[in-house]
């Protein structure tokens, strides 16, 4: 299937950015992103490999462009699917904004790290599982008594306990908080209050400090940049985690725990495949399930919204209930704000949404069109059956009666499209960039 070629120039304003439009059918543009995006396992060796690739992403509009003119774009299913996928995509950005914030410029960040190699300090700590014990040991060394010792009697660090505590020498640029701020108001010998840290208490003791011997910059840059980057994804995972918890308290979600009790029981005992509505009371269904700040929602309501998931979580537990609860009132939350900065409107999520718009009108065309083909006769299959000795040799006919069918109707199926494409050729004009394709790579580049 050959697309006619038009060389009407697309204005471009000189620019070769992926943005740039490389095609036109009709009213539907195709972009240099979108040909690289569809076909990112390829290697465009040559013209007639990229000709081909964008002669098909122009035949899918084409079939787009009949789907919108049968009205799918109003049917109540794309409709929701579309309003589900804004939502999916706005969140998305909004949690890339979170994840992004505070943000260091790499490069400077790794000066920052190689310049605080330079000095090293020798510590030693004492570590307990409990703020009472810390504050017991402080008050001893507040009298004198000697951190080694104390160190050797009561911290709980099997790896230091015997050395006194002793940690070793520890480059300036590996100390984190929440050591780092009372180490530097420490002087030599000094030791710091109880320090809480995951899941223990520690006692500091600042013992020496040197001058370091650094290897050049350029030298260990890779290494620094690899622990650099990792610190960052850390500090981003941490802030993420502090600012799910802070608006969860915000929330101030209150469960209905007798309800979750019982629609945790039912759902443990439901048959395979039956949703958990149909075990719930009419009663039970129309009861609230759970308050918030926003609202709140029924246990049908809840359910509902489930229902319109991909993969719906497990319910089998209170823990599991309570949750997914967390997860749809955090979730509404976010995209309340994420709406309110008007990121539903950032030019990242409109170019999801259209692409995703486009591929759901083109899957609703081939549904339909497979609806409106008919099943193929007795005679067309055996007909093709008879036709195909290579193919089928070895097996009998009604072996592969189910495939040949399927081949059929995809056959048709085609056809039909075919048609379509042609007919839509015949109504919009294809202009094609030629001299914008010469130039796009397989390495997602545009060759100067």
């Amino acid at each position: 299937m050959k697309i006619l070629l038009l060389l009407t120039l697309i204005p471009c304003l000189g620019c070769t950015s992926k943005d740039s439009i490389l095609a036109r059918a009709g009213p539907k543009e195709v972009t240099i992103k979108e040909l690289l995006e569809q076909y990112k396992a390829q290697t465009f060796t040559g013209m007639d490999v990229k000709m081909g690739l964008l002669n098909r992403i122009i035949e899918e509009k084409l079939l787009i462009l009949a789907g919108e003119e049968k009205g799918f774009s109003e049917t109540e299913e794309v409709r929701t699917f579309m309003k589900e996928m804004e939502k999916n995509y706005t969140l998305e950005a909004f949690y890339q904004r979170i994840m992004n914030h505070g943000s260091q410029i790499p490069f400077l960040e790794m000066r920052k790290f190689y310049d605080r190699l330079a000095t090293e300090y020798h510590l030693r700590h004492i570590q307990v599982e409990t703020e009472k014990e810390a504050e017991e040991i402080y008050l001893q060394l507040k009298k004198g008594e000697d951190f080694a010792t104390l160190s050797i009697q009561k911290s709980k660090d099997p790896l230091t306990r015997e050395k006194g505590g002793d940690l070793g020498w520890i480059p300036d640029a590996m100390i984190e908080e929440p050591i780092r701020t009372p180490l530097s108001s420490l002087k030599l010998g000094e030791f710091s209050k109880p320090i809480q840290g995951k899941n223990v208490f520690l006692i500091l003791q600042k013992y020496e400090v040197r001058k370091a011997k650094r290897e050049p910059f350029e030298k260990i840059r890779a290494r620094i940049q690899k622990i650099v980057e990792w610190k960052e994804e850390e500090k981003k995972r941490k802030y993420l985690e502090n600012y799910v918890q802070s608006h969860k308290e915000k929330a101030k979600i209150h469960f209905n725990t007798n309800l979750i009790n019982v629609m945790a029981r039912k759902a443990n005992q439901l048959s395979k495949g039956l949703p958990l509505s149909s075990a719930l009371t009419v009663e039970e269904k129309e009861t609230l399930l759970f308050t918030f700040t926003h609202g709140s929602r029924t246990a049908l309501q809840f359910l509902q919204v489930l229902e319109n998931v991909s993969t719906p979580p497990p319910l089998k537990t209170p823990k599991d209930i309570r949750d997914v609860i967390e997860k749809m009132v955090l979730r509404d939350l976010f995209y309340e704000e994420a709406y309110r900065i008007h990121l539903n409107r950032s030019p990242k999520v409109r170019q999801k949404l259209r692409v995703s718009y486009e591929k759901k009108i083109l899957e609703t065309l081939r549904k339909a069109l497979d609806r409106e083909i008919g099943e193929p006769t007795e005679e067309e299959m055996r007909g093709y059956y008879e036709a195909s000795p290579e193919r089928f040799k070895n097996h009998s006919f009604e072996d592969v009666r189910a495939e040949i069918r399927d081949q059929l109707r995809e056959d048709k199926r085609k056809e039909n499209e075919e048609m379509i494409i042609e007919r839509k050729k015949r109504e919009f004009p294809i202009a094609i960039r030629e001299d914008l394709l010469q130039k796009v790579n397989w390495m997602d580049e545009i060759n100067p």
